[in-house]
């Protein structure tokens, strides 16, 4: 269950993990194929991570601030990395 994983992230980052902490990013999309974009976020954090990448459900949203956006693709992965915070944001945004 999805509580259940969450508890047992918080337990992993708390410590005796082998310097191993869980990831939680959020995906989203409204441009192009938003689907396709989102599901191919997922193949490149399995890359990133080189461990599985645990993938919520896809949820749509409206776009906020200027409705003549499209609406949003989103959602969540989680996985183990070995990265500091700083080094997997840069290697989320290269």
């Amino acid at each position: 269950s999805p509580s259940a994983r969450a508890a047992a992230g918080r337990r992993r980052c708390r410590g005796g993990n082998g310097g191993v902490s869980l990831a939680v990013v959020a995906i989203g999309s409204n441009l192009g194929d938003r689907v396709a974009n989102v599901r191919a976020a997922f193949v490149a954090l399995g890359e990133l991570a080189q461990a599985q990448v645990l993938q919520s459900r896809l949820y749509g949203s409206a776009s906020w601030g200027d409705a003549s956006q499209p609406d949003y693709v989103n959602a969540i992965a989680l996985f183990d990395t070995r990265l500091h915070a700083h080094a997997l944001l840069e290697e989320l945004l290269a």
